[in-house]
């Protein structure tokens, strides 16, 4: 039917129009970032691509994971705190 398919490409087009408006900024938000510090920055990175994980890919049998993953976010959090204070730098700075 002509009506579900421009409603449903129309929803599509949409989505991207709010995918561009928000991916753009990020983008170079994280780039501006990663210029100006450029180790933290991959260690912020790599906490949300774990956190990220443990969101999308949680464990089995546990009940109350939205804790756990809040918890495990903290951890990262102040991990990456207390290395980029105490200058605990495994990525080269180019």
């Amino acid at each position: 039917n002509g009506a579900e398919l421009w409603f449903a490409a129309s929803h599509l087009l949409l989505a991207g129009v709010g995918a561009v408006i928000v991916a753009l900024p990020l983008i170079l938000f994280v780039k501006k970032m990663i210029e100006k510090y450029h180790g933290p920055s991959h260690y912020a990175i790599l906490g949300f691509l774990v956190v990220s994980m443990l969101i999308v890919f949680p464990f089995e049998g546990i009940a109350a994971i939205d804790w756990l993953t809040g918890v495990i976010a903290l951890a990262f959090m102040a991990a990456g705190f207390f290395m980029m204070k105490k200058k605990i730098i495994f990525i080269k700075n180019y």
